[in-house]
């Protein structure tokens, strides 16, 4: 795997937590600086009905779909398309990655629509996002 800056890293995320998680009591204290694992789905965090499993084995299957074998390559080759047909991707050239305009997001959101995401999504990892995206135009 390699990252933005080119360096390389045998394991992606998934991979490595599969690796220490095991190795870990429950007396261990973890701090992630960077919200990553947050993004992972876990049997904390799935709402669909029919498991984990079930969800990453869609999330494959959808990858699989695009040509590739990561949901990260599936997210470049998304992103990639719409270049292609000229769709804007960066909601700073939009406009709307201000701060104000992250609380109008952050605001609208309705729980009831977000049942039928996979995993579950709380108002902290929407600001993390926005917070992410608003620090990114500075």
């Amino acid at each position: 795997m390699e990252n933005r800056t080119g360096q390389v890293y045998p394991l992606y995320l998934e991979e490595a937590l599969n690796l220490i998680l095991p190795q870990l009591s429950s007396m261990d204290i973890i701090v992630s600086t960077t919200g990553m694992a947050s993004r992972e789905l876990s049997d904390e965090n799935i709402q669909d009905s029919l498991g984990i499993d079930f969800v990453k084995n869609r999330i494959n299957e959808l990858a699989g779909m695009l040509g590739v074998n990561r949901h990260g390559e599936a997210k470049r080759t998304i992103t990639s398309l719409l270049n292609k047909i000229n769709l804007e991707t960066d909601l700073h050239k939009l406009g709307i990655c201000t701060k104000d305009a992250g609380l109008h997001i952050e605001n609208a959101v309705n729980p009831q629509r977000m049942q039928n995401n996979p995993k579950l999504v709380s108002k902290e990892d929407i600001r993390f996002l926005l917070k992410k995206i608003i620090s990114s135009a500075k």
